[in-house]
């Protein structure tokens, strides 16, 4: 059996976000990643601390951007910082971003990555190319862990 490629998730924690992360966390996991999602994992230690020793561990970072975000500022500030902090861990560049529709990047992300639009009442329209977008940052990954 092959090992899945561990990756770190980056996304809404908000319970209307989750039907939507649920949805990109099994096309990560049916395209060859294990997916290291901080929600479903409680720890004693600071949160920053989680986060950057779970991002160690993972040669790869996916972001999912929700609507919801929208009216979460801090939660929103979370994510970029999840970014720069990834970037100084791994400057590899082993990163996927998907971004709904209505959300806009701002700083350091928005200049040096090329994020996947979606929508997320279609999809299933999407899925063709979240796949194909995955496969890229698998292969990615595992020429640079």
């Amino acid at each position: 059996m092959t090992q899945k490629t561990p990756v770190f998730i980056s996304a809404s924690f908000a319970e209307e976000a989750q039907p939507i992360v649920e949805w990109f966390l099994k096309m990560i996991e049916k395209t060859g990643f294990n997916p290291i999602w901080l929600r479903r994992l409680s720890q004693p230690r600071p949160v920053k601390e989680k986060i950057k020793t779970a991002m160690k561990e993972c040669p790869a970072m996916i972001q999912v951007w929700t609507r919801d975000l929208k009216g979460r500022p801090q939660e929103f500030g979370t994510m970029k910082e999840e970014y720069a902090w990834f970037d100084e861990i791994r400057h590899d560049g082993s990163l996927a971003v998907f971004v709904d529709k209505g959300i806009e990047l701002a700083g350091q992300i928005k200049y040096e990555v090329e994020p996947l639009l979606f929508d997320a009442e279609r999809l299933n329209e999407a899925a063709p190319a979240v796949v194909e977008y995955l496969l890229d940052l698998r292969k990615r990954a595992e020429t640079r862990a």
